[in-house]
This record gives structure tokens, C-alpha cells and sequence, in this order.
């Protein structure tokens, strides 16, 4: 698991919608945007993201970029998560850098994430 420093980038242009929201226990929840990618930061809770056939676990304070080629699906399992959610056609910077790997946040991200919200 990497850590994410002050290097990462997120380019306004590139960003095709973002937003955060409180994700229930028990509820399937489903991102659909074929051919664009997802970054998800989980502000507290934790979350299951099942993409194809990768599963991850994302944590609290922890980043986790996904390529949606069919359907990603997110699960929260025992209490409610909060999740800022970034929608790309296309990500920018050293987003790719993170693919596919849950991530923690340091505390510059954390300060750009808090800023951006």
C-alpha cells in the first residue's frame, strides 16, 4: 500500500463531475460511466469497491482510483461512510499512479481534499 504525497494532481478540466455523499450499510450502489474512471477518498467508514474482477477494501483516509469498463459496484458493510467521489473521462497528473491500489492520504492531500469539499 503507497502513500499519496503532495504530488497528486487533480485537474478541473479533466473532472467530470465530483461529489461527496453518506453511503448506507446493506444498499448496492453502482457506477456506470463505461470508459471513464473513478476516484473515490473515504472520509470515514470504510467501503468495498467490486470492479471486473478486482475487489478492494478502502479504508479511512485512503484513496483508491478504478477504471470503469463495465459496472463498479461500492458497498459499505456495517456503518455509514462518507465518500468524496471524482468522476474523470480522463485523469490527469500522477492519478494513474494509483490505479487499482488502495492509498493513503497525507496530510497536504488531506488539506486539498478538506479545501475541495
Amino acid at each position: 500500500m503507497g502513500k499519496v504525497y503532495n504530488n497528486l494532481s487533480i485537474q478541473i478540466e479533466n473532472l467530470a463531475d465530483s461529489h461527496i455523499q453518506k453511503y448506507e450499510p446493506n444498499t448496492p450502489y453502482s457506477f456506470k460511466e463505461q470508459g471513464h474512471y473513478y476516484l473515490f477518498y473515504v472520509k470515514t467508514g470504510q467501503i468495498q469497491i467490486v470492479s471486473m474482477k478486482n475487489e478492494f477494501l478502502v479504508q479511512k483516509q485512503q484513496l483508491l482510483l478504478v477504471y470503469c469498463a463495465d459496472i463498479v459496484h461500492l458497498f459499505v458493510s456495517f456503518s455509514q461512510a462518507d465518500v468524496m467521489v471524482f468522476h474523470f473521462g480522463e485523469p490527469s497528473g500522477n492519478l494513474l499512479s494509483i490505479m487499482n491500489q488502495p492509498t493513503d492520504a497525507d496530510s497536504t492531500v488531506l488539506s486539498t481534499l478538506a479545501s475541495i469539499e
